[in-house]
């Protein structure tokens, strides 16, 4: 096969292409949130004890006596907004290393029941 100057070899512009995917592909993949993994700990109830507003976060007080951190995030079926202090809750407990006993996957009591 001949190349000069009035010919195209065929493998520069498919490789600059095929580049040009993959640099696509990488910006994609970068800019995807990160995968956060589900932890699922044992169920609880409790009611919500405090609500901070401007964090987006609260405090659930567990049938046990317990203080529990939640964040809006953890909640399910739910809207932060709409939460009050001293609303019955179901969640899951666990171990959360920065914030102590955390709540997730809150539900209202409202919503467990229609569930």
């Amino acid at each position: 096969m001949e190349s000069g100057p009035g010919r195209a070899s065929g493998r520069g512009s498919s490789t600059q292409a095929g580049a040009a995917r993959r640099g696509r592909r990488r910006l994609a993949d970068m800019m995807k949130p990160p995968q956060i993994p589900q932890v699922h700990g044992p169920e609880a109830k409790g009611k919500i004890a405090e609500l901070s507003r401007g964090r987006s976060c609260g405090v659930i007080r567990s049938s046990d006596g317990q203080r529990v951190f939640f964040h809006s995030r953890d909640l399910e079926g739910a809207r932060y907004n709409d939460m009050e202090v001293g609303a019955p809750v179901f969640f899951e407990l666990i171990a959360d290393p920065v914030s102590g006993p955390r709540a997730t996957r809150v539900r209202t009591a409202v919503t467990e029941r229609c569930l």
